[in-house]
Formats: C-alpha cells, structure tokens, sequence
C-alpha cells in the first residue's frame, strides 16, 4: 500500500505483479465495491495467474486506500477454461 501511495499523480493505471503473501491481501484490502459474486471468490481465494482490476475514483494515489476501489474484474485460469 505505501509504494502505491508513493507513484505520481499523472499516471493513471498501474499493475501490480507478485505473489502471496501479500497480493491476495492488498487485492481484498483495497476492492470495497463490485460484483458481489467477483468480491467473493477474491475472498476465498487469489490463485496463481489471478488477475484483478481495481478502479479508484481518486485523482491521486496517495488517496487509495483500504476499501475504496471497485472490483471491475476478478478471473482465475479456471474461469477461462
């Protein structure tokens, strides 16, 4: 959370990629919104080759925090099968 506060305010997207532990945590600490069904299975589990894509409303970085992006989409390999 504090390296993502840290990037400039005139970027506007971001990936984060990494492994647990850490990027399940971050994922279900910032994704206070969404598709019920999407915020739940992010909760169970972000496996491997997961991908979630947050969207923030703030206009700068050091605003996000915890719960105040919206789960835009959440897919695992199984569900590409």
């Amino acid at each position: 959370m504090a390296r993502l506060r840290k990037i400039e305010g005139k970027v506007s997207h971001v990936m984060i990629v990494g492994h647990d532990p850490g990027m399940h945590g971050l994922a279900v600490e910032l994704a206070g919104g969404g598709d019920a069904g999407m915020l739940q299975a992010l909760a169970v589990k972000f496996p491997t080759a997961g991908l979630a894509v947050i969207r923030f409303k703030a206009r700068s970085w050091a605003k996000v925090g915890r719960g105040k992006g919206r789960l835009e989409l959440f897919t695992t390999p199984k569900t590409l099968a």
